[in-house]
């Protein structure tokens, strides 16, 4: 266990958590962005938490891959990719956020903002440049709390989904320098 502060705590992801992480991203990602996709992201959540999924993702050893924890409550994940090289800062050693999720019930309580600066704090132990992300460009809160934590939009691109409604699948990468 992993303590980010002194009411967020970190738990690795294993193999037998599937169902759980399955049920989690069920309850938490469906509600968000269930209007991005046709099936209300049903095929979405499929494709990433399944056991097949899981495992290899808990495979790669530049990832880690975090259950959140709120008192006793889980209420979201949080994945790393420790080295990640950012095409639009080549010369940038960096850190991606591939996947920061937390139940909507907590936004606004600043639980985003610890994990951000506890990855960029790990980061810059590790010698790090920056740390960067990828966003949906529809989904403006999360844009807008990036930019207000100092990240800034390097990149577009489009999400490359054929369930997912043609005019949502544009994309920011983001990066944030750790000075």
């Amino acid at each position: 266990m992993i303590q980010v502060s002194n009411i967020l705590r970190l738990t690795e992801i294993k193999i037998g958590d599937q169902e759980q992480l399955f049920d989690l991203m069920t309850r938490i990602y469906v509600p968000v962005y269930k209007h991005f996709w046709e099936d209300q992201g049903k095929s979405y959540i499929e494709s990433l938490y399944n056991s097949i999924n899981l495992k290899k993702e808990l495979e790669d050893l530049n990832a880690c891959y975090y259950f959140v924890h709120y008192n006793d409550e889980v209420i979201g994940i949080l994945r790393v990719l420790k080295d990640a090289p950012l095409s639009d800062v080549p010369d940038k050693k960096a850190t991606k956020i591939h996947r920061i999720y937390l139940d909507p019930k907590t936004q606004g309580k600043g639980f985003g903002k610890t994990l951000l600066n506890w990855v960029e704090i790990k980061a810059k132990d590790s010698g790090k440049d920056i740390i960067w992300l990828e966003a949906m460009d529809q989904q403006q809160a999360a844009v807008g709390f990036y930019k207000a934590i100092g990240f800034v939009v390097s990149g577009t691109f489009s999400f490359n989904s054929k369930i997912m409604h043609a005019p949502l699948r544009g994309m920011y990468r983001m990066w944030k320098p750790l000075h």
